[in-house]
């Protein structure tokens, strides 16, 4: 079943119902910063191993003389790592 996501607008008060295979990602609290801080946290998780493998690649080009390869090897290892480390995450956080 796939996560469901309904936005209620009531006297301009925010309601979140956020419902997914593993039960309630807000932890019956009605916390939407709960939601917000595991999405933040993910997407920092990817921008920075990305990051850190276009760093490493670039520091690995210098030394090898590969100009391009090991900088976008290093970016696609980073993006794919990145993805792993958020999809870990993500499912902890959803089990609390």
């Amino acid at each position: 079943m796939p996560i469901m996501i309904k936005i209620l607008f009531r006297g301009g008060l925010l309601s979140l119902n956020v419902k997914g295979p593993t039960g309630d990602l807000m932890n019956n609290t009605g916390n939407p910063w709960r939601i917000v801080g595991m999405i933040g946290s993910a997407g920092m998780e990817i921008i920075f191993l990305t990051i850190g493998g276009a760093w490493l690649g670039n520091k690995l080009d210098a030394v090898w003389g590969t100009k391009p390869f090991m900088l976008l090897a290093g970016v696609l290892l980073g993006l794919v790592f990145g993805f792993i480390s958020s999809f870990f995450t993500i499912k902890a956080m959803t089990k609390e």
